[in-house]
């Protein structure tokens, strides 16, 4: 673990021999972002805006493989990600970069409300040296040249009707590596209907159905059905109810999910029931649903 010395610098417990226990890095950065719109109304009224956008970026090379790894991660790569400053999410890994993000951005407005119906994005990093910095353990593989094509296709059908499609083209292979698609369906009531479709290439193909449904004022019903093309099994399903009164709240949720077995490689599904009491405001008692239900999950998979 770390902890804060005096002086507020960091260091290292519990370190192996010859290992510094109050590391430091200086990395110099620099990154500008620049960006033109143009407009044009078009015969309903409504807005096209066309908004090509240029992204440099630089960081120097430093060896980190001394420095422990608490936090860090590598996400997967989307579109909002062309403009990231660091490759890695979490700060205990710096990536190393030198590198152009070119990408293209179509909005069009609505006439009546100047809300935006419909977007679509494209773009692509291309670098200017190979990406040196990793994380351990992770076999990733990155393209010394290009990232792939990222795609971005959202539609408002109606106010409370969106959808989306995310695509990733592989320049190599010449195919589509990832994707997804989304249908979600909420209203002024906070009912919830959402559907994804999800792909990537040898790994994963899944659906994925969520639903939040007020039956009362204070009485809701959840669920969740995630399950897998590829492999022909259910990845995680749940249904439950929910109370929730001026000041605390309850819910009671049947869930199956897979896990691993003893031997730690296999799966197998599990079973269990949970039960949790929130007093608003106070804090949660018993098993934290937000990582199974997403409220937040419900949410942001589909936003």
């Amino acid at each position: 673990g770390a902890r804060a010395a005096s002086g507020h610098q960091p260091r290292l417990e519990d370190t192996a021999s010859g290992i510094d226990r109050a590391p430091d890095r200086s990395i110099p950065s620099y990154s500008s972002d620049m960006g033109l719109r143009f407009e044009r109304l078009m015969n309903n009224g409504g807005l096209h805006l066309f908004e090509p956008r240029l992204f440099y970026l630089y960081v120097e090379y430093e060896d980190q493989d001394e420095l422990p790894v608490f936090d860090a991660g590598a996400p997967d790569f989307r579109f909002d990600r062309l403009f990231a400053e660091n490759r890695f999410l979490g700060n205990d890994r710096i990536a190393d970069a030198h590198h152009v993000a070119l990408a293209f951005t179509n909005r069009w407005l609505d006439p009546l409300t100047g809300a935006e119906h419909t977007r679509l994005s494209i773009g692509q990093i291309l670098r200017f040296r190979d990406p040196k910095v990793t994380l351990p353990g992770d076999p990733r593989d990155i393209d010394p040249d290009r990232s792939e094509v990222a795609t971005e296709l959202a539609h408002n059908f109606t106010p409370h009707v969106s959808s989306a499609l995310l695509l990733l083209w592989d320049n190599d292979e010449r195919e589509i590596s990832r994707g997804s698609v989304r249908l979600r369906y909420y209203d002024d009531q906070e009912r919830l209907l959402a559907f994804a479709y999800r792909y990537r290439d040898q790994i994963l193909e899944q659906t994925d159905f969520s639903f939040s449904w007020p039956v009362s004022e204070k009485w809701n019903v959840i669920g969740r059905w995630n399950y897998s093309l590829m492999f022909s099994e259910n990845v995680e399903s749940f249904l439950g109810v929910e109370y929730t009164d001026c000041c605390w709240g309850v819910r009671l949720v049947g869930r199956q999910y897979i896990s691993r077995a003893d031997n730690g490689t296999d799966t197998e599904q599990s079973t269990g029931i949970f039960l949790e009491l929130n007093l608003l405001g106070l804090g949660r008692f018993g098993k934290d649903f937000d990582r199974y239900l997403e409220r937040d999950t419900l949410r942001s998979v589909y936003e």
